[in-house]
């Protein structure tokens, strides 16, 4: 992403840059203005799952301080070309290289980076959007300053003359960006405030180190792939890593709305730009709030809808999808829109629903039912997302089955999180009692005997005992609230004996981490309620670091581009300041957006069950998780891997298959991943030799 261009007598024209190498060089807003859409046609054909596409576009950067080193930024950019493979570009000086791998998305001519000011003092590589960027180009021409190219790129670069580092606070986007001042012998590299695009960091008190993704990172010479056992923690306990660490100890990730300074003395510092600021509309009802809700989405989604290559939508059938389409609709005629369904052959699906809401607003929709192994591609999942997440494979599927048509996709994304979409929420009502209410003296009393229940579950009540226990343990919270979350994301670690019965003895007593010190910095906000304190929590960690993760990796691994309208700096704004009374309105999820939905959707779509989007690991162990399990995972292997018990993972295998033991299903495929990653970063073998293996021992020809 970055680098995007406009045709001035239109709207913003976004674009997408930054990439691996080929090589080469609080009111309701206004409605904006119609834009101009055009649509590249591209010819359908049926999804093949197993077939890549090749050369597609995509969006990276990367770079790092200190003396050349030959060749060096051209296999960084190359590990991440999968990110852009559009163009490459490249900006070297004594003590500063920066690598660009573009996806070319608006500006399709013009644009190629790194982008530099008038006398060339600044040099910018980029990967982003930036949506305000029009009203900032007006501005800064008002202030005398020339342009050389009709991209959003160009504006950071005018902008950062005029107000320095500071000028990240005035973008309205998605980015990371890595800018040169010559001048002041500074490196700036910036992370957008939501986080929706990545940016990690290597320093050892002398070289930095950055790209996009940790692969570029690792050709560096000082830097060496090592598994941080934190991180490894975190991630088994609430399936994602938690920002700023990585699975990789010592490249981290740069928080959202945060700036990496490098100076020319040799420092180094990590600074925020960005407050999160909510004006309070506590006088709204929810028909104002609702009303408010639609017209700040329309014109977030009408922001995001420009491109010179064909767009379209994600559609699950759920609310949050739908409700982008209805915004898109009230703009642009829907049978211009191109929608996306995937469904897994699985009770969960939802394609019906989907299809639903295609018909009625009458998009050209595009589904299709996958009736492939996902654990097949599982090894190219954990390379892409860098890490075993059991939660990103659909997402790779869903990519790639819309870039045959599409460069560029608008998802849903960020609804749950803003308006209380997730039935954990219903979980956090009683817990207000128990935290913050009236209950909490009892709470306190009843925590030890619930405690010891717990622990007499663990050992007595075997595998099928995991969820009682939760429960309970639920009640040993007392008044702590982050750990009731944390029991309710499945985290293990913080009741009875999860850890003992899960690791190998040595490597817990090594272990100085729980996931309560990952999560202490994300409950900082005392002052609001319990929900609105989980609330919080979730927007800045789980959304970030998991599902905007999952997003990105995904995509970016099928050269797709994928906005999220209602992540936009104005939308969450605006769905901050909104009172707890309306978004929690008797306990219903969602409420302020059911009532903004309600004359537009069909009533079946505004009462179904939320479906997350994600394989259900039971059908997976059923169908080929246990197979790969007894293969892989042998006792012999496990012992001398170190890690984990081998008396778990038998426990597990010879159990009867349940639906009672999902988490335990979850487990056992993470812990197959880890092996995954571990082969790949550690041992230096391809993605493609591990999915021979897979297929081998499912039959196939390898």
């Amino acid at each position: 992403m970055g680098g995007a261009s406009v045709r001035r007598s239109q709207t913003p024209r976004r674009s997408v840059l930054t990439a691996a190498p080929r090589r080469v060089n609080a009111t309701v807003p206004t409605l904006l203005a119609l834009v101009g859409f055009s649509t590249i046609p591209a010819p359908d054909s049926p999804f093949d799952p197993f077939i890549l596409q090749a050369d597609e576009p995509m969006c990276g950067i990367c770079g790092y301080t200190g003396p050349e080193r030959h060749g060096l930024l051209d296999r960084m950019m190359d590990a991440i070309v999968h990110r852009g493979p559009d163009s490459a570009g490249r900006f070297d000086s004594e003590s500063i290289h920066l690598g660009n791998r573009r996806l070319k998305i608006l500006d399709l001519h013009d644009g190629d980076q790194p982008i530099f000011n008038e006398d060339r003092s600044l040099a910018l590589v980029y990967n982003g959007e930036i949506y305000n960027y029009v009203t900032l180009r007006e501005e800064l021409e008002a202030r005398g300053h020339v342009f050389r190219t009709e991209t959003d790129t160009e504006v950071i670069v005018h902008l950062y003359e005029d107000e320095g580092p500071a000028c990240a606070a005035r973008l309205n986007g998605m980015f990371a960006f890595a800018l040169w001042d010559e001048r002041r012998n500074r490196l700036v590299v910036a992370r957008d405030p939501v986080g929706i695009k990545p940016l990690l960091y290597w320093w050892n008190g002398s070289e930095l180190v950055f790209g996009s993704e940790a692969k570029s990172l690792l050709h560096h010479p000082s830097v060496s792939p090592k598994l941080d056992r934190a991180a490894l923690h975190d991630l088994l306990n609430i399936r994602f890593v938690p920002h700023p660490r990585t699975l990789f100890r010592g490249i981290r990730q740069l928080a959202p709305g945060h700036l990496l300074i490098a100076e020319g003395d040799g420092s180094l510092r990590v600074e925020s730009y960005h407050q999160w600021q909510f004006p309070g509309l506590a006088a709204l009802d929810l028909d104002e709030a609702a009303s408010g809700f639609l017209e700040h989405l329309t014109a977030a989604t009408e922001r995001q809808m420009v491109a010179d290559v064909p767009l379209g939508l994600y559609l699950s059938g759920g609310l949050d999808s739908s409700s982008i389409l209805a915004a898109a609709c009230r703009s642009r005629p829907a049978s211009s829109l191109k929608t996306y369904t995937l469904g897994f052959d699985e009770p969960t699906d939802e394609n019906s629903e989907a299809a639903l809401i295609a018909a009625h607003f009458g998009s050209d929709h595009h589904e299709h039912t996958l009736q492939a192994r996902p654990l097949d591609l599982f090894p190219r999942v954990v390379y892409h997302a860098e890490m075993p997440k059991v939660n990103a494979t659909q997402g790779y599927y869903l990519s790639r089955f819309a870039r045959q048509n599409v460069a560029v996709a608008l998802s849903g994304l960020g609804g749950d999180e803003l308006f209380y979409g997730y039935e954990l929420y219903r979980y956090l009502w009683p817990g207000r009692f128990l935290i913050d209410g009236p209950l909490s003296g009892a709470a306190r009393l009843v925590a030890p005997v619930a405690d010891l229940l717990a622990r007499g579950l663990d050992r007595l009540g075997g595998l099928e005992a995991e969820n009682p226990r939760r429960a309970v343990e639920l009640a040993a919270c007392g008044e702590d609230p982050l750990r009731y979350y944390l029991t309710l994301r499945n985290g293990w670690d913080l009741g009875a004996a999860g850890a003992p019965k899960i690791y190998d003895s040595e490597w817990q007593r090594s272990l100085e981490h729980s996931t309560r010190d990952s999560f202490e910095p994300f409950f900082d906000r005392e002052d609001l309620p319990f929900p609105e304190q989980v609330q919080w929590a979730e927007f800045r960690a789980k959304m970030v670091d998991d599902f905007l993760f999952n997003e990105d990796r995904m995509s970016m691994a099928n050269s797709l581009e994928v906005r999220v309208p209602m992540l936009d700096l104005e939308v969450v704004r605006f769905a901050f300041s909104l009172p707890f009374r309306i978004k929690h309105r008797n306990r219903q999820l969602k409420p302020v957006m059911k009532r903004a939905l309600e004359p537009l959707l069909p009533e079946s779509i505004l009462t179904k069950r939320k479906w997350g989007f994600t394989f259900d690991p039971y059908e997976q162990y059923r169908k080929d998780l246990r197979d790969l399990c007894l293969r892989e995972l042998t006792p012999e292997f496990l012992r001398q891997q170190g890690i984990f018990r081998a008396e778990f993972v038998r426990d597990v295998l010879t159990h009867r298959p349940t639906r009672k033991l999902h988490w335990h299903y979850f487990m056992l495929w993470q812990i197959l991943g880890l092996k995954y990653w571990q082969e790949l970063f550690l041992e230096g073998k391809s993605w493609e030799e591990l999915e021979e293996r897979v297929a081998f021992r499912h039959g196939k020809a390898a």
